[in-house]
């Protein structure tokens, strides 16, 4: 038993959560280095020159796309984990859990835009898919469509608010939630070693302007599925509100309550994977 507990130690990385961390400041970092042959005049174009000429941008560009599929896995990992062992009662401000509650809608659209910003053909179908979401808010649709997305074939507001305005709100809720922003050096070497292994292997993802089937990444496939079994796309917002509304309120539920709403977030999880 003692040598099981100490081969267990041994293989033991870190949290879910710290590991999401690592991985999302190997994400900024290398966002970093992409921003120099990234056009944003010219997205489609700009990759497709990486690929063809430019070797270190293309693998800075590989680091870059896993670590953030790695970093929205382990952030699931995470939040599931909080809920697994009911921990989300540390969390006893209600303004600092709605925060961390708003930051998973900036989680999933720092992903999601990053996406876009390939600006191939399924990235150009995901963009119509959020914008039209978007506008399917009541009163404020609009403003958010023009806020978030912009007007169409502009790669300005997105490409803005992915590298900026996303990223740094999602920076300041974890250092709000851990007090900081740093993990394990071991944690970082092992997460960027596991991710230039991942990125020599596979490449990130590019397809052409024009392709005859269109999808978008594997997080948001589920809701393009969805939406062909709804007529009205506010339907879409107005669940995941109530999802983000549910999560806020779980810790001031009493236990039995509790467990209910969590065994139905994670019914409805399973049921978005299958989706997916």
């Amino acid at each position: 038993m003692a040598g099981l507990q100490q081969l267990k130690k041994f293989f033991y990385l870190d949290t879910y959560g710290w590991i999401a961390v690592a991985n999302l400041l190997l994400c900024a970092l290398t966002g970093v280095f992409l921003a120099i042959p990234y056009d944003v005049n010219a997205p489609y174009e700009s990759l497709v020159q990486m690929l063809i000429s430019n070797a270190p941008a293309s693998f800075m560009r590989n680091l870059h796309y896993w670590s953030a599929q790695l970093f929205l896995i382990f952030s699931i990992l995470h939040l599931y984990d909080h809920f697994k062992r009911s921990t989300e009662n540390n969390i006893r401000k209600r303004g600092l859990w709605f925060r961390l509650t708003l930051s998973l809608a900036f989680l999933f659209y720092v992903m999601i835009s990053g996406f876009i910003l390939k600006a191939d053909g399924d990235s150009q179908q995901a963009r119509r898919i959020l914008s039209a979401l978007l506008n399917a808010v009541p009163l404020a649709g609009k403003l958010l469509q023009q806020t978030f997305i912009g007007p169409e074939n502009n790669w300005q507001i997105i490409y803005i608010q992915h590298v900026a305005t996303a990223t740094i709100i999602l920076f300041l809720a974890i250092f709000e939630h851990a007090k900081t922003i740093w993990v394990k050096m071991r944690t970082f070497v092992v997460v960027v070693i596991a991710v230039g292994i991942l990125s020599f292997i596979l490449r990130a993802p590019l397809n052409g302007p024009d392709e005859s089937i269109m999808k978008g990444p594997w997080y948001f496939v589920g809701l393009q599925e969805i939406l062909h079994w709804v007529s009205h796309p506010w339907t879409i917002m107005a669940g995941s509100l109530l999802i983000l509304t549910a999560i806020y309120f779980l810790p001031q539920l009493p236990e039995p309550r509790r467990m209910i709403l969590k065994k139905g977030l994670f019914v409805l999880l399973l049921i978005y994977g299958l989706f997916t």
